[in-house]
């Protein structure tokens, strides 16, 4: 799935996915704080008014009973005056004031969580309280206002048991609000470690898996580089397992690696068609060294035969009209010391007038011929000396049976027409 990524794309991913999982996990706390604290203060604040107004109700009943007593206490030792009235008239009106309280309380117990059965006791042990207070306007005997009393007494102690009851109902939801705090705070505390968990895990997700994308492609290349290194005629190939940078690297190289090992193929062995070849040159070489010495020494013992025997040799090409000939032959035809080829205009042109129409005669029939020749001529020499020769001949034919050469020879015979005349 991630092959066709490029290495940046997945160096960038790691960083992207952290961020993003480490952003989850604050926004995750984040609302958690937010519900908690919201939670807290909703609930909290509400158990804490119901208590807190169950106390007052309490502590005003309380007050309430105590000045009830007080006001019994006077009625019994003497008559009601106005000041008694007064007081029992501001008992009756706080007593309905917090008999009105304790209704509001009982309608809201209609639709809240309130204790309706409690809140309803209460109200009525308030009425019954506030008959109790409005006895001390009748005529009653100190035995009568000592029941009262009495009554007040079990009056005000079950109003103090349902406001303790209340409040302690209060206190019950309280730490039922509490403990789905607690239980709130737990989930959230959960959740916000699981996210942690999971950056934690994706982070070493991601770092294995860039050492088993990248890390491992890219220390498998450094040792194919190395064995390359070491020894560049061994067989080397990288992994190329990724279509991204590492496997375009890895497939250039062993592309670059079959090239240069194909080329130092080659090179070894042109080097080593080179090497033979010059060795055999150096055979060929040595061999015509060695030739060539052995014809100079032909030649030299061939010169030295032709001088000690007077005679001349020459090679004739017709083709291109040279004539090639031994050193005697050029001296008899009175040349220069050196001369090894002239034109055959040139030699004929040597040639005594008297005798050049014989001598092309026997040269033309020989080649006509395909034969031999033999006649004696004079050659007049550049000193203006006169020589006489005995020469011939004998015509070589081509492939095509065709006259390509003369080889012939001549010989030094003035003593002999001399002792002739």
């Amino acid at each position: 799935m991630f092959g066709k990524w490029g290495i940046t794309a997945r160096l960038l991913l790691i960083p992207v996915v952290s961020a993003v999982l480490l952003v989850g996990a604050l926004a995750v706390m984040a609302v958690t704080q937010s519900r908690s604290d919201d939670f807290d203060r909703r609930v909290v604040a509400k158990q804490l008014g119901e208590a807190r107004q169950y106390a007052s109700l309490l502590d005003r009943a309380l007050r309430l009973h105590t000045r009830y007593l007080d006001l019994a206490t006077a009625r019994m030792a003497s008559e009601m005056g106005p000041r008694e009235q007064s007081g029992v008239n501001a008992l009756l009106g706080e007593t309905l004031d917090l008999q009105a309280e304790i209704d509001d309380l009982r309608a809201v117990a209609q639709f809240g969580d309130v204790d309706r059965i409690a809140v309803g006791q209460v109200s009525e042990d308030l009425t019954d309280f506030q008959d109790v207070i409005a006895r001390l306007h009748d005529p009653r005997t100190v035995v009568e206002l000592r029941g009262d009393v009495v009554e007040s007494n079990a009056r005000f102690d079950r109003i103090g048991m349902g406001l303790a009851s209340l409040i302690g109902s209060a206190q019950l939801r309280s730490d039922t609000a509490y403990h789905a705090l607690q239980k709130e705070l737990r989930r959230s505390r959960t959740a916000v470690a699981t996210v942690l968990l999971a950056v934690i895990a994706a982070t070493v997700f991601a770092i294995v898996w860039s050492r088993r994308t990248i890390t491992r492609p890219l220390r498998g290349l450094a040792t194919a580089l190395r064995r390359f290194r070491d020894d560049p005629a061994q067989p080397v190939q990288a992994a190329a397992t990724t279509r991204d940078e590492i496997g375009e690297i890895a497939s250039g190289f062993n592309e670059l690696v079959q090239t240069i090992q194909s080329r130092e193929q080659a090179l070894e062995q042109s080097a080593r068609m080179l090497r033979e070849g010059n060795g055999k040159l150096r055979v060929e070489v040595m061999e015509r060294v060695a030739a060539e010495a052995r014809l100079r020494r032909s030649q030299e013992l061939l010169e030295a035969a032709q001088s000690a025997g007077g005679i001349g040799v020459f090679d004739l090409d017709l083709h291109s009209q040279l004539l090639r000939g031994s050193s005697h032959f050029f001296a008899m035809l009175g040349l220069p010391p050196g001369t090894s080829t002239i034109t055959q205009d040139h030699w004929l042109g040597l040639v005594h007038p008297d005798d050049l129409e014989a001598l092309a005669t026997a040269y033309g029939e020989a080649i006509n011929q395909g034969g031999s020749y033999a006649i004696e001529y004079r050659v007049l020499r550049p000193d203006r000396t006169t020589c006489w020769v005995g020469g011939s001949g004998r015509v070589i034919v081509d492939e095509q049976n065709e006259a390509s050469r003369i080889v012939g020879s001549i010989i030094d015979i003035t003593r002999r027409k001399s002792a002739e005349t």
